[in-house]
């Protein structure tokens, strides 16, 4: 396991709080979750009932307590996506983040991300944040790539969902990158 946790894992930017996720977040998640277009690039298929989500919701958060900092991002009033650090091995993490349709197109991907980013480096002092994304998935390059992380590799085929096997790109990031 890295290094503890800070007690207070709440972020605020400009225009969002980035909150520990709760089990209740399920519900506001379905939709996202849910949908088979915005989750394509996903680590998982998408969720056929709302139950399912709540399920994995809950699961995810009781699997990872120690090892993750799992965000609910709220804008305007709304919960408009998810933004997480997991895989803690030593003083790296992994970066992860969706964005709810109707909020895309706002650069709150960014603006959760790199909040996230520093968060990673300053509060839970990471040597390295990297990031992995299906090849196809141009709009989370170059999010990463404006955040200054780096293309470190391609993966021939090593994901499997549902019996699909797709490529694998992998970014990182240093604390001691240059970041805009």
């Amino acid at each position: 396991m890295g290094p503890q946790k800070p007690d207070d894992l709440i972020i605020k930017t400009e225009r969002l709080t980035l909150r520990p996720r709760v089990k209740a977040d399920a519900d506001a998640l379905h939709a996202s979750f849910s949908d088979p277009e915005l989750m394509k690039y996903w680590s998982r298929p998408p969720t056929t009932s709302l139950e399912e989500t709540r399920t994995y919701v809950t699961n995810n958060l009781e699997r990872n307590v120690d090892l993750c900092c799992l965000w609910s991002i709220d804008y305007e009033g709304s919960l408009a996506g998810t933004v997480d650090l997991f895989g803690w091995h030593d003083d790296m993490m992994e970066l992860g983040y969706l964005v709810a349709k109707q909020h895309q197109g706002k650069g709150l991907s960014y603006e959760a991300a790199k909040a996230v980013v520093d968060f990673g480096f300053g509060k839970l002092d990471l040597h390295r944040i990297e990031a992995q994304l299906h090849p196809d998935n141009a709009a989370s390059s170059g999010l990463l790539e404006k955040l200054g992380f780096q293309r470190e590799g391609h993966l021939r085929l090593n994901y499997c969902i549902e019996g699909t096997y797709s490529d694998t790109l992998i970014y990182g990031l240093l604390a001691s990158d240059p970041r805009p």
